[in-house]
C-alpha cells in the first residue's frame, strides 16, 4: 500500500487539520490548494502544496493522484464540483488496477461536506 494521501481543499479548517494528522501519521501528503498564498503553511508543515486555478484541473495531478493510496475531498459539497472530484478518484482507480501496476487495490475515497448535522 502507498503511503501517500492527496487532500482537495488543503488549506481550509478540515483539510489543513487532516493533513497534518496524516502527515503527523508518517503519510506524505499532497495538498491541492486555489491561492499560492498558502503554499508557505504546507511547506512548513511538510506537506507538498498543489497550486491550481480550479480544482477541476485533474490533468496536472493525474501521476500524483495515481500514486495515492488515499484521495480526500475536503473542499465541502458543491454541486457541480464534488461529482467531477468523484469522477476523478474513480477513473485513478480504475487506472491503477487496469494498467496492473498495482492490481489489489484502488484508492480509498474520503468526503467531507464540512457541514455539520
Amino acid at each position: 500500500m502507498s503511503s501517500s494521501v492527496f487532500i482537495y481543499g488543503a488549506s481550509g479548517y478540515i483539510g489543513l487539520g487532516v493533513a497534518l494528522g496524516m502527515r503527523r501519521a508518517g503519510y506524505r501528503v499532497y495538498g491541492m490548494i486555489r491561492n499560492e498564498k498558502h503554499s508557505v503553511t504546507l511547506i512548513q508543515n511538510e506537506i507538498e502544496p498543489i497550486v491550481a486555478s480550479s480544482f477541476e484541473d485533474v490533468e496536472q495531478i493525474a501521476d500524483i493522484l495515481a500514486s495515492c493510496s488515499i484521495i480526500i475531498d475536503a473542499v465541502g459539497f458543491n454541486e457541480k464540483l464534488s461529482p467531477k472530484i468523484l469522477e476523478t478518484a474513480l477513473r485513478t482507480g480504475n487506472k491503477r488496477t487496469n494498467d496492473g501496476k498495482i492490481s489489489h487495490y484502488a484508492p480509498l475515497f474520503v468526503f467531507t461536506s464540512g457541514i455539520m448535522t
